[in-house]
């Protein structure tokens, strides 16, 4: 399970890495794009600015036009003046359509393009002819305009659905790191108490050893001081026998002289004479006990023998077992700063993703600031240029001798 777990995580890392750089790469892109709206927004501030600076100028000079023409001094002015012109008599027809075109211009939204049209005809030797090419230019620019409307709304609507996906995808990216980051460091914090608890376990491995080495170096003293004891006691009990032997058994005494002491079979006993069957009982006793000394020195033997071989054993599996959990341990270790290499990763990932997330929501900031007025107003920028148009055919149609009675 731990092989395909490391498999399953190399073939995540490779795949992480691949989506970090096409991050990378759409972050720049965004960056720039960005930018450029930035730039574009500044630029078109600044003109509709000016625009509506120029536009209020030109409304404050038309109403002051107006006031002074409306004023009952000029109205005087003019019926004067105009009973000694017969240029400026309202009762033909060709002044009759001029006012009326005047009067339909003048009652458009009052776009200042339309209210020097206005102007114009407002005017004693006006033109038709130029007032007919600038009523067309006034109604292909208006169509224009629509067009620019109907081509940025669909921009507008566009970029919003694409920076909506997009902070979609950002988003659940992030959250797909974040998951790996936690699933990382508990697995990390798992690895850290195995290591933790295989370190204990060797510890206390190294303890049990050295305690039984303790143990082993005890026994082995208490061996050689009983077999040194066994060994002086068996000696001094050779010697009293001999010593017996020389004065109840001399001829056995001199033969041990030049055997062991400690050999029973050279022991004879003459029925025949009574020291020797006196001395019976106490050589009886000291064979006795030098017997003993020696099977307890053979049976201490075995078993040093025998506790020398388990000791022995023992510290030669603790040690394999000890050089087994060091492996274990690094091997630990080693996928321990593997995960924390790629957690690590994971969160400069997510921070640039959190960085792309904070450029992608300025950048539909600034989108709001570019489209909403141009998406709320739309209907009624329409509606409007459709009214000025109609206006304009109109006082054109006039001009020209239509009737729209």
């Amino acid at each position: 399970k731990k092989m395909k777990k490391i498999g399953d995580l190399q073939v995540e890392i490779i795949n992480m890495k691949h989506m970090m750089a096409g991050g990378a790469e759409a972050l720049a892109e965004n960056k720039k794009m960005l930018a450029e709206l930035q730039k574009d927004c500044a630029k078109r501030a600044a003109e509709q600015e000016e625009k509506v600076a120029l536009r209020a100028e030109e409304e404050k000079a038309l109403q002051d036009t107006i006031q002074m023409l409306s004023s009952d001094d000029a109205l005087d002015l003019f019926r004067k003046t105009m009973k000694k012109s017969s240029f400026l008599q309202l009762d033909t027809v060709r002044e009759q359509a001029r006012e009326e075109a005047r009067r339909i211009l003048s009652s458009s939204a009052g776009r200042p393009e339309v209210s020097f049209i206005a102007m114009a005809l407002a005017g004693k030797k006006v033109d038709f002819t130029k007032v007919f090419k600038k009523i067309d230019s006034m109604v292909a620019l208006l169509g224009k305009e629509g067009e620019d409307d109907v081509n940025k709304k669909e921009y507008c609507n566009k970029e919003f659905d694409d920076a909506k996906d997009k902070a979609k995808s950002i988003k659940s990216k992030i959250s797909e790191l974040s998951g790996s980051i936690e699933e990382k460091q508990a697995s990390i914090e798992g690895l850290v108490a195995e290591i933790k608890s295989i370190n204990e376990g060797v510890q206390s491995l190294d303890e049990s050893v050295a305690q039984a080495t303790e143990n082993r170096k005890a026994e082995s003293a208490d061996y050689q001081e009983l077999i040194q004891g066994d060994t002086a006691a068996v000696e001094l009990l050779g010697m009293a026998k001999d010593r017996l032997n020389q004065f109840y058994n001399p001829d056995l005494a001199k033969k041990t002289t030049t055997k062991s002491p400690y050999d029973l079979s050279l022991v004879s006993v003459d029925e025949q004479k009574p020291q020797v069957q006196a001395s019976n009982g106490v050589l009886s006793m000291i064979d006795t006990m030098i017997s003993d000394l020696e099977k307890e020195m053979l049976v201490a033997k075995t078993e040093e023998k025998n506790s020398q071989e388990e000791y022995e054993a023992t510290v030669a599996d603790a040690k394999e077992k000890r050089a087994g959990d060091l492996k274990n341990a690094q091997g630990k270790a080693t996928m321990k700063a593997d995960l924390e290499r790629d957690s690590e990763e994971d969160e400069q990932e997510k921070i640039a993703k959190e960085d792309e997330q904070q450029a992608a929501a300025e950048f539909t900031e600034s989108l709001h600031k570019e489209c909403d007025w141009l998406l709320q107003n739309f209907d009624v920028r329409k509606q409007a240029r459709g009214d000025e148009v109609e206006n304009l055919k109109k006082a054109k149609a006039v001009l020209a001798g239509a009737d729209f009675s």
